[in-house]
């Protein structure tokens, strides 16, 4: 994950059994900050990328979304998202994705330089 990008975490469940919750966290260090659970995805009604496409075989499924943005907490390294699922009776399943923290790379358009002293 970049910072100061926002992704979507797209969950999809198939249970027998009625679902109660569904929450995400992102973590690192011991430190975890709460996902917020969306509507919508963030590339919204456009084509979705690759792997989150929709289709008839995703019928007994159901999608929830999840909207990721590492806020200043995090720091560039490893992290891990995960998502906790809830059923009516409380029994619940937890699973766990790692991944990569970054910032940005800077990148410079063009310098230029003119004589041997600072242009005014």
């Amino acid at each position: 994950m970049t910072f100061g990008q926002t992704a979507t975490l797209t969950i999809g469940i198939a249970s027998d059994r009625p679902i109660q919750s569904v929450t995400s966290t992102i973590q690192q260090l011991g430190w975890s900050v709460s996902a917020v659970s969306i509507i919508e995805p963030v590339w919204g009604q456009s084509i979705p990328p690759n792997g989150c496409e929709y289709d008839s075989s995703m019928d007994m499924i159901t999608v929830y979304h999840f909207r990721m943005r590492l806020d200043p907490s995090f720091v560039d390294g490893n992290g891990s998202v995960s998502v906790r699922i809830a059923d009516l009776d409380g029994l619940t399943r937890t699973e766990k994705m790692d991944l990569a923290f970054e910032h940005a790379q800077t990148v410079i358009e063009s310098i230029s330089a003119k004589g041997g002293g600072c242009e005014r």
